[in-house]
Order: structure tokens, then C-alpha cells, then sequence
């Protein structure tokens, strides 16, 4: 329950001069593990354009060649004395012509119109490669408090708990570690020159043996409402 302060208490007995209190800007501490995780639809979007590349090729035969428009299609009305017999055979010589007409002709169109406009195939596998995955992050639980009331704090917070990440779970000798946290305490002095925006440390390092990857940064959060100590 909040009570007010009465206005002669403060005037009379004043606070200290550094009571502690808590700013409205805050820092908190995040770790996060990065995962690649496969895109839904890529797979539908790369059997939608192989249907629509056949469709494509079977306009072009269909328009290539037309048993009708050829000239050296056999006319039915051309022999009217043909009896049933004879009509039969005939019929089975106008499949077997257009057969001929389908394999001799349309295959030389069809060449012309891809060399003339040739795709580039493999930019396009390139782009679906790249783009079959994304990361996503997943929080992880650090030993330290996530919360700080200045950002060096935050900043010192960061540094040695990837210090501590990376030489556990990772296997590096006692050289490559101390090369590994005097280049990190090094990271940490140089934050301090910078500007404001490119003061909170962030970073991405490896994670165990399959090749996986943590990310840790710093972000600043504004505080609303009363803030009690």
C-alpha cells in the first residue's frame, strides 16, 4: 500500500543526497541461441514454376505444328470411292503422319525459342538456396541478472558471460582462451569511445561442435510508473 508522503516531512527532514533510486532508462542482458530453420512454401513456389515452365513447353508444341494447317495431311474427301476397309487402314496412316509431323518440325522451334532467350538457371537455384532458410533466435537462461541500471554494467555483464560461455562449451586450449578473453576485455575498454548508439555490446560467437551459434546483446528499455528500490 502507497502512502503519501505529507509535504512538511519533506521540507523539514530532506533525503539524502544520494538516495538510490532507479532511472526510467534501463539495460537489460539477452542471450540468445541462433537457429536455421527451412522456409514454408519454398519447395511449393519451386513446383509451381516447374508446372508452369511445362505448361509453357506444351503451348509451344501446340502452336509449332497443327496436323490441320500442314500440307502433307492426307484429305478424307480427296478418295470418295474408299470403302470401310480401306477408311480403317487409313485412318491408322493419318496417326502415323501426324506422328511424323510432331517429331520432325516442332523439336526445331522449340530450340530456336531457348536460345534465343536462354535463363540463367543457376542464379535462380542460387537465390532459392539463400533464401530456404532463416534464423530464428531462442532464449536462453543466463547465471546473471538480465537487468542493470547503467549500461557499463550491462556492458561488463555481457563480456565475461561470453567469456565464460565460450570457454566452456567450447574446446579451445588455455592459449587460444586467454587470446580469447584479452580480446574481449580489449572490445570492452573500446566500447566506452564510442558513441552512444554504438556503445551496447553485441556479438555473435560459436557454440559446441555442430557448428551452432549464440548471440548476446545488450538493449535499452524505458521504464513507466512508479520505481521503488
Amino acid at each position: 500500500m502507497r502512502r503519501p508522503v505529507p509535504s512538511d516531512a519533506v521540507t523539514f527532514n530532506p533525503p539524502p543526497k544520494f538516495t538510490p533510486f532507479l532511472s526510467k532508462t534501463l539495460y537489460i542482458l539477452r542471450l540468445y541461441k541462433l537457429i536455421e530453420v527451412p522456409t514454408v512454401g519454398s519447395n511449393e513456389n519451386s513446383r509451381e514454376e516447374g508446372e508452369m515452365a511445362e505448361d509453357a513447353d506444351g503451348d509451344d508444341e501446340a502452336s509449332g505444328s497443327e496436323p490441320g494447317d500442314d500440307s502433307s495431311w492426307p484429305d478424307a474427301d480427296d478418295n470418295p470411292s474408299e470403302s470401310d476397309s480401306d477408311a480403317g487402314k487409313g485412318k491408322h496412316n493419318r496417326k502415323r503422319q501426324a506422328k511424323q509431323v510432331l517429331k520432325g518440325s516442332p523439336r526445331a522451334k522449340r530450340r530456336k525459342i531457348k536460345s534465343a532467350s536462354p535463363e540463367p538457371t543457376s542464379s535462380k537455384h542460387m537465390v532459392k538456396s539463400a533464401m530456404s532458410k532463416r534464423v530464428v533466435r531462442q532464449h536462453q537462461q543466463i547465471p546473471c541478472p538480465e537487468i542493470y541500471t547503467t549500461l557499463h554494467a550491462a556492458n561488463n555483464a555481457a563480456c565475461y558471460l561470453q567469456i565464460e560461455v565460450m570457454n566452456e562449451h567450447t574446446l579451445l586450449g588455455q592459449a587460444a582462451q586467454a587470446k580469447n578473453t584479452a580480446g574481449l576485455k580489449r572490445k570492452l575498454m573500446d566500447l566506452v569511445e564510442k558513441d552512444s548508439e554504438g556503445r551496447y555490446w553485441h556479438n555473435e560467437f560459436p557454440f559446441g561442435l555442430v557448428g551452432a551459434k549464440m548471440e548476446i546483446k545488450v538493449e535499452s528499455v524505458t521504464v513507466c510508473g512508479p520505481r521503488n528500490v
